[in-house]
């Protein structure tokens, strides 16, 4: 079953999506997934004014203990934002479904579990909105959707048709012409808000693009890119292209080909013991085809990628604190730091602390400056 949330990678590429194709197991969460779930959780019971633990909740879904003062950072933002702009008619965590050839929209009943869709009829797309309400009653909906920014690749709004079908699905269900959808980042510096508002020409024109990527699944070929790994595609193990892409790799060491492709999956010991040296071999490719693209990307100014991107040459300026400065270690101890500092001082560890960390430490000059060179889009 496809629902909302993949709908951005089928509009990528629709191969995995076809039923003749096999779906392996899951992988479990990354850590950026399930940085953004336990964040999820927390502002769905600020919502409902139910009472929660941030370092519970984060525990229960599998985040890292040092990243937890990021997620207590972000879900105070958050917490910060509902109860400035808290509506009576919010509602948190409503699941609908739309069948898009019929264009009839229902809102679908609380199931057992977490994205429980046992209740959609067949033919029908099912999602959860993070947030609905009525902005005009009987006119335009309007639908939230939180984004956490932990991962590298967090959406800019409205580039993909997750919102899109958000917008259709609660625009039909509630009787509504427009939905107004707004998209809230939420970081440990705050929350970002973008918005816009659908009208029934653009709703339609959602509408006519699914039908057209559903039509081309069954014939539809790979196509391969970003979205392979930043979707997460289902089938990015065992894709033809993706075995493609790998084969370079086989060349290293002749044998392990036939050891770990074309499934990569480990059923024995000496297919777990050649995947190892198999997983050295990639390391150090990719590492060399890294360096490669830096000269290629410096050479020639960058490299474009797809939706307008540039893979280029990035000099950023980093600062790093010098405790050896006098004076350095009593300021990050006046402001109750002293059990966070050791030999160094975590930036990313002190969350929503870090700026007032770095000005104490600028006053006294223990702070360095220096620079490095990433690559990126």
């Amino acid at each position: 079953m496809i629902s909302f949330s993949a709908l951005p990678l089928l509009g990528a590429c629709q191969y995995w999506a076809r039923p003749d194709v096999p779906k392996p197991a899951r992988e479990d969460a990354n850590d950026d997934m399930r940085m953004g779930s336990a964040g999820h959780r927390c502002l769905e019971l600020e919502i409902r004014r139910e009472f929660y633990s941030v370092v519970e909740i984060a525990e229960e879904f599998g985040v890292a203990p040092a990243d937890i003062p990021d997620l207590e950072a972000a879900v105070a933002e958050g917490v910060a934002f509902i109860r400035e702009n808290r509506r009576p008619d919010w509602q948190a965590e409503r699941a609908y479904c739309i069948d898009f050839e019929s264009r009839h929209a229902k809102r679908l009943p609380l199931g057992e579990y977490h994205r429980d869709y046992r209740a959609c009829p067949p033919g029908y797309t099912p999602g959860t909105l993070d947030l609905v309400w009525e902005e005009i009653p009987a006119k335009c909906v309007g639908v939230l959707d939180w984004k956490f920014g932990f991962g590298g690749h967090v959406d800019k709004a409205f580039e993909n048709l997750q919102l899109g079908a958000q917008a259709l699905a609660a625009a039909r269900a509630h009787g509504c012409e427009q939905a107004l959808v707004v998209v809230a980042h939420v970081k440990p510096e705050g929350v970002q808000l973008s918005e816009v508002l659908f009208d029934e020409e653009a709703l339609e024109g959602i509408r006519q693009k699914i039908l057209a990527l559903h039509a081309a699944i069954r014939t539809a070929e790979p196509r391969p890119g970003p979205h392979c790994t930043e979707r997460w595609c289902p089938v990015v193990v065992t894709c033809p292209e993706t075995q493609q892409l790998i084969a370079p790799l086989a060349l290293l060491l002749p044998g392990l080909a036939r050891a770990v492709r074309p499934t990569l999956e480990i059923q024995t010991l000496e297919e777990a013991s050649a995947m190892v040296d198999y997983v050295e071999l990639a390391k150090g490719w990719v590492k060399a085809a890294e360096q490669k693209l830096h000269e290629v990307a410096d050479a020639r100014g960058g490299i474009p990628r797809p939706g307008g991107r540039t893979y280029h040459r990035i000099e950023q300026t980093t600062e790093t604190a010098d405790l050896t400065v006098p004076g350095a270690i009593e300021r990050l101890e006046s402001l109750g730091l002293a059990d966070k500092i050791q030999k160094t001082v975590p930036w990313k560890g002190l969350g929503k602390a870090a700026p007032e960390a770095r000005e104490a430490l600028r006053a006294v000059g223990a702070l360095k400056k220096g620079k490095r060179v990433v690559y990126d889009e």
